[in-house]
């Protein structure tokens, strides 16, 4: 008999279509013994909704915690409450691409941490949302043949299986509180524990393509965290050199082109936004402005 623990963290979003879907692959699973564990992280949208919903529902246990935690302290909360050694943790804006999805995890369970993956619709969304989708497609949907060949590199909270005594030992690092690269950390941790991540072709379709501005501010959380990160005088090399947008900014600084690159990205921001905000988003500039964003917090520092 095999035990799931199906662990759901959400902010903000409807859930009971999801908690449904998976509810009814979970049941039509032979010999799996399974709950869905939802947390619900203070959220002020949609928590009455889906309490009604969630709460009387057969294997579902549903919470909401009193303040919101952030993306690392919810999941390690989550794996606490869990009752079986297998858990299976997933964003709230996704939904499976098949009626498979359950069932792929379940001939997985001889490995310590699996990473399914992640796809995006393939039609095109409005002009608003168009840089988070163009992203998401170059650098998130991935192959899991991709993804092996760097494996704990490519570790993502939106999609794995992982081992509930594992992940309790090593946990989310909570000091990142806010938004990004709290999966970057646990990878690391991860790597440096000895464990190898496997990856598998069982993504999960992201339906909640932020906007372009709200995009923007999330990169501009997950940029300070990785100043925050550079900050550690704990914080390995070899870390630091893993992430590419710390590599780069390291090697600006080697090579003396940091007050030069803070001037140029500083005059060019508005000529970024503009085109970031177009219908023809460049995701090299993208990451010029995540540059720019490294290099501003790093003045003011």
């Amino acid at each position: 008999m095999k035990e799931l623990s199906i662990c759901i963290p959400v902010y903000n979003q409807r859930v009971t279509q999801l908690v449904t879907t998976l509810h009814q692959q979970a049941q039509s699973c032979p010999d799996l013994t399974f709950e869905i564990v939802v947390a619900d992280d203070h959220s002020s949208l949609h928590e009455e909704e889906n309490r009604a919903a969630l709460s009387d529902m057969p294997d579902v246990r549903y919470s909401s915690l009193p303040a919101n935690s952030g993306r690392a302290h919810i999941r390690n909360y989550l794996a606490q409450q869990a009752r079986y050694n297998r858990l299976l943790l997933l964003d709230c804006d996704t939904t499976p691409p098949d009626s498979l999805y359950i069932s792929r995890y379940l001939q997985a369970m001889d490995h310590d941490i699996v990473v399914g993956g992640c796809t995006y619709d393939s039609t095109p969304p409005d002009t608003h949302h168009l840089l988070r989708w163009k992203y998401g497609l170059k650098y998130e949907s991935r192959t899991a043949d991709e993804r092996n060949a760097d494996a704990n590199k490519g570790i993502s909270t939106f999609n794995f299986m992982i081992r509930r005594d594992l992940l309790l030992h090593i946990p989310f690092n909570e000091t990142i509180s806010k938004y990004g690269h709290e999966d970057t950390l646990l990878g690391w941790d991860m790597k440096q524990a000895g464990y190898v991540i496997f990856h598998i072709n069982n993504p999960l379709i992201h339906l909640g393509v932020d906007d372009t501005d709200s995009f923007l501010q999330k990169t501009d959380l997950a940029v300070m965290n990785l100043w925050q990160l550079l900050q550690n005088p704990d914080c390995p090399a070899a870390l630091i050199d893993s992430i590419n947008l710390l590599r780069c900014y390291q090697k600006v600084k080697r090579w003396h082109l940091k007050t030069f690159l803070t001037l140029l990205t500083r005059i060019s921001r508005r000529l970024t936004l503009l085109n970031l905000e177009s219908g023809h988003p460049l995701i090299p500039l993208f990451q010029w402005y995540k540059l720019g964003r490294l290099l501003e917090i790093s003045a003011k520092a």
